[in-house]
């Protein structure tokens, strides 16, 4: 359950830097 839960937290940690990594060369 608590490596799920990581799992979980590292997939939307990833999700939102990978936004960010394309939405900052468009707004640059």
């Amino acid at each position: 359950t608590r490596r799920t839960a990581f799992l979980f937290d590292e997939l939307s940690l990833w999700h939102s830097a990978s936004q960010y990594a394309l939405i900052l060369p468009v707004g640059g």
